[in-house]
């Protein structure tokens, strides 16, 4: 059968009487929120299995075929799946009996109707095209929270719409319309459209929203905030859509188009790095998702020296050596008075005490004359002794300074770091706390 576009003839209530009684039908509780818009959710679809050893009964559709109908399903059961086609219901598969009006296969079909408060109810009807063997239609809502069966609504083999089903429905809230289709002779098992038809208005299944970001990449240093953007774009002029992340805040512009910018203050590299998804849901059940990748960078630690040429840096005076037992002491006297107790201990890897080359604590070579090499807009003053520990070279000895007391911005003042041809370098560990 060919489908053909069908207009739902509209049934005008004129009596006062019937017009009054259908406004206390409408009638909303105080503080309920209705939809604010109209609108329905795509077909929804529940196949159970065939069942046989009936009848015999002698009409396709025949009403008392229902009666051995499977429930319907409640309307959040998982038992339901989408329908062929969300739109039209789109249903034409080949029968599974073996046998006429002696065996039914049952089909539901479910949409949720939103219908506005406020909204004058003329005519409620589904139209249907391509149908074989025979529906009716259920109402569920609050005035028929267990569900209808419109006595109007049974449609029979080639039939094309239901009665007026207007006094049935409610406005001001969701309305569930379930389609009970049967199939009871072998010869295909078809529902090709359903269309659900207000006040001659065919009312359109909500649709999913678009969302994409703009690159699929995002890498910044740690310390940088991390950025991306992107659009979203809902179809239903009436939805509102709603945009979360999984990490980090996302912000947009309009209400059910425009843009929308992702940002996150990064601290930690590459802690941080990772997929970041951004959510669009249009509030009627659908929701839809753009990943893009993260990559927060590791940036090594700079040091930098916060002395400056109006302060004065305060060196160790080296008391008391010993390079063959590996250990030195000293003082660092600071001009309040107060002194920072220093040790030093050259450790073997097994962390008993190995040696190191020298030491003056009083007198020798002033290695710090010319003040000069070792002065800088960072460095205002050199040593002033003659004080100095003079270390071996290898890689297998640690050495250890411990301070009675921390310091700010520490200084290493260094002589004469390798030689010729030989490459010299110091690994500082990190401080430590005790």
């Amino acid at each position: 059968m060919k489908c053909v576009k069908l207009f739902a003839v509209v049934l005008t209530l004129l009596t006062g009487i019937v017009a009054g009684w259908l406004s206390i039908m409408q009638a909303t509780p105080v503080g309920a929120s209705g939809p604010t818009s109209l609108g329905r959710t795509p077909w929804q679809m529940y196949r159970p299995s065939p069942i046989t050893g009936l009848g015999p009964f002698s009409q396709h559709g025949q009403v008392s075929e229902y009666a051995s109908a499977p429930a319907v399903p409640d309307a959040n059961a998982a038992s339901w799946g989408p329908a062929p086609n969300g739109s039209t219901i789109g249903f034409s598969v080949p029968s599974r009996l073996s046998q006429c009006w002696t065996q039914l296969d049952f089909a539901f079909f479910q949409t949720l109707v939103d219908i506005p408060t406020g909204t004058t109810l003329s005519s409620f009807t589904i139209a249907f095209c391509g149908m074989d063997d025979g529906a009716r239609v259920s109402i569920y809502n609050s005035a028929n929270p267990s569900g209808l069966v419109i006595p109007g609504s049974y449609v029979f083999l080639g039939g094309s719409g239901t009665t007026n089903l207007a006094t049935y429905v409610v406005a001001g809230e969701t309305n569930r319309v379930v389609v009970t289709q049967v199939d009871d002779c072998p010869t295909g098992n078809n529902l090709q459209s359903a269309t659900v038809v207000l006040n001659g208005t065919v009312v359109v299944a909500n649709q999913a929203p678009t969302l994409s970001a703009s690159t699929a990449t995002v890498a910044v240093n740690e310390g940088q905030p991390a950025s991306n953007t992107g659009s979203y774009s809902d179809p239903d002029t009436g939805d509102s859509v709603t945009l979360t992340a999984s990490r980090g805040a996302v912000s947009k512009t309009g209400t059910n188009s425009g843009s929308w910018t992702w940002s996150l203050a990064t601290t930690d590299g590459p802690a941080q790095s990772g997929p970041v998804t951004v959510t669009a849901d249009d509030g009627h059940g659908h929701q839809v998702a753009t990943s893009f990748t993260l990559t927060v960078n590791n940036v090594a630690p700079s040091l930098s020296v916060n002395v400056g040429a109006t302060n004065s840096v305060y060196y160790v005076d080296w008391t008391a050596a010993s390079p063959g037992g590996g250990t030195a002491s000293g003082v660092i006297n600071l001009p309040d008075g107060s002194a920072v107790n220093v040790t030093f201990d050259a450790l073997n890897p097994d962390s008993t005490h190995s040696s190191f080359f020298g030491a003056q604590t009083s007198g020798g070579t002033n290695f710090w004359s010319p003040s000069t090499p070792y002065v800088s807009t960072e460095v205002p003053n050199a040593p002033p002794t003659t004080d100095i520990l003079q270390l071996s070279g290898g890689n297998a000895t640690r050495y250890r300074v411990t301070l009675s007391q921390p310091i700010v911005d520490p200084i290493m003042a260094i002589v004469s770091l390798g030689s010729a041809g030989n490459t010299m370098s110091y690994n500082f560990d990190s401080p430590s706390r005790s």
